[in-house]
């Protein structure tokens, strides 16, 4: 418990997205401008392959 005494949250800034249909059409092009942009993604799609790439 004593690194949460540690960390200066005022520093902390992180951008986070949700994006479904990330596999392929807008979510991926979405996906592809928001990662370029510094954002943490969790992406879903029906096609794990497809999203792999």
């Amino acid at each position: 418990m004593f690194i949460f005494h540690l960390i200066n949250y005022s520093v902390i800034e992180m951008k986070v997205a949700v994006i479904t249909g990330a596999s392929g059409g807008i979510g991926e092009a979405i996906a592809r401008a928001l990662a370029k942009d510094g954002y943490a993604l969790a992406l879903g799609a029906r096609s794990i392959d497809r999203l792999e790439k």
